[in-house]
């Protein structure tokens, strides 16, 4: 009887052993099946069954990362890759996701380490896409972005010429050798390599997929930063050409007409890059909260104060500790009159960022309107502590004093204001 009720605990086990690999299997199969279809979102919660069902599933834990790296969710990815490292030390694939996930979260110099151990395990600039799932990889010339992005520039090089020694007819390494070479002041060579590249990509298809079109983004927005609004404007477009869900792309697009002061088109290219990031197609990574934030700006700058708060609202709901949208708000309830709650807005960014020279002017203006002239003044100073050389606190700080009827004051403020500013009418008016 005894030997009975043993057989039957065991088979009893047995089938419950084998339930549970099959229901493993289902989950990993239904998750597979919508990741291979794109539909990334859909197969998280596969995968996150399959793992209450078996928490060392190391398959699961790398599609789920894989799939959250898709959906741009780096920080969610991050710990993915994490646990399928614990697991297995020796897999290239992790290592490389893990790499390109810091890569996207700007921790250049933790990629770096990361991009080595790939070409550790394995050497060389060939490597398989197909098993990670994305579409374009070359942990070599990955490794020199990283390096190039911290502006180690020699090392770059070295990465580029690797890259290229082991694969000649890759265009995109060219173009990388020559921008870093660029930095360097070495423009002859790095001629020769955009040369080679345009040489390369006149008989080539150009490769595809969102990792080219981030560097040629990241290129594009090197212009921006220096003001070079036509080349930011020709790397962006070509970004987009490879990749037409480059929604950061359409976005700084966006933002160079912003900065051209062509608030129409600006507010054109925003709402199409906020189309593909609602639509969950783009690849870039854009944050809603962002869009949300640029289309205040534009909007203030197109006199559509009301707009322009709501907006500032709707990015405050999903990042509250974004000082420069609370400085936005501040701003455009001035221009509604709202100075009591503009202050408050103003009084938010400042806990953030407290040596915001502008919240702190605004606010000595606030002051002024309210005819408090006594903190507006203590405001200006404030400025001028944070920043000497802030020319409209100066002015500013003498408009107070010659309403107060120190005349004498308001004029040597009135002079500092000139010295700083002197192509300005009115200041020399006043």
């Amino acid at each position: 009887m005894k030997f009975k009720v043993l057989l039957i605990t065991i088979l009893l086990i047995i089938t419950l052993s084998h339930a549970r690999a099959e229901t493993l299997q289902e989950l990993l199969n239904k998750g597979n099946a919508l990741f291979e279809e794109g539909d990334y979102e859909k197969s998280i919660p596969y995968f996150d069954k399959a793992l209450e069902t078996e928490p060392a599933c190391e398959i699961a834990w790398f599609r789920k990362g894989v799939a959250l790296y898709k959906l741009t969710k780096y920080k969610e990815a991050d710990i993915c890759f994490d646990e399928v490292i614990k697991m297995t030390s020796g897999n290239a694939d992790v290592w490389y996701l893990k790499a390109l996930t810091l890569y996207k979260k700007e921790n250049y110099k933790d990629a770096i380490v990361y991009f080595d151990k790939v070409l550790e395990i394995a050497p060389g600039n060939n490597y398989n896409a197909e098993t990670v799932g994305i579409e374009y990889i070359s942990p070599l010339n990955s490794k020199g972005m990283a390096l190039f992005m911290i502006e180690n520039y020699e090392e770059a090089i070295k990465c580029f010429d690797r890259s290229i020694e082991s694969n000649p007819e890759f265009a995109l390494a060219w173009k990388n050798k020559g921008e870093a070479l660029k930095k360097t002041g070495k423009y002859a060579e790095a001629k020769e390599c955009f040369d080679k590249e345009q040489k390369l990509r006149s008989v080539e298809k150009t490769p595809e997929g969102s990792e080219v079109s981030d560097e040629w983004f990241l290129t594009g927005f090197e212009y921006y930063k220096k003001g070079i609004w036509s080349k930011a404007l020709e790397w962006f477009e070509r970004a987009l050409e490879n990749e037409p869900n480059h929604a950061f792309s359409l976005f700084e697009i966006g933002m160079v007409y912003y900065s051209k002061g062509d608030y129409g088109k600006s507010l054109e290219y925003i709402d199409k890059a906020f189309e593909l990031v609602e639509s969950k197609k783009d690849v870039s990574g854009l944050k809603t909260e962002l869009v949300y934030s640029a289309k205040a700006m534009v909007l203030l700058g197109m006199r559509k104060y009301y707009e322009a708060r709501d907006y500032c609202d709707r990015a405050i709901k999903i990042d509250p500790n974004d000082a420069e949208i609370w400085f936005t708000r501040g701003i455009a309830l001035c221009y509604l009159k709202e100075f009591k709650d503009a202050s408050k807005s103003f009084d938010e960014g400042l806990k953030i960022e407290p040596t915001n020279v502008m919240a702190w002017y605004y606010k000595s203006l606030i002051a002024y309107f309210q005819g408090n002239t006594e903190e507006a003044i203590q405001f200006c100073d404030k400025v001028l502590e944070i920043d000497p050389k802030y020319a409209e606190a100066w002015y500013q700080k003498g408009l107070v004093l010659f309403h107060q009827g120190k005349h004498e004051e308001a004029r040597k403020c009135y002079d500092k204001a000139v010295k700083l500013e002197p192509g300005e009418d009115y200041i020399w008016y006043k």
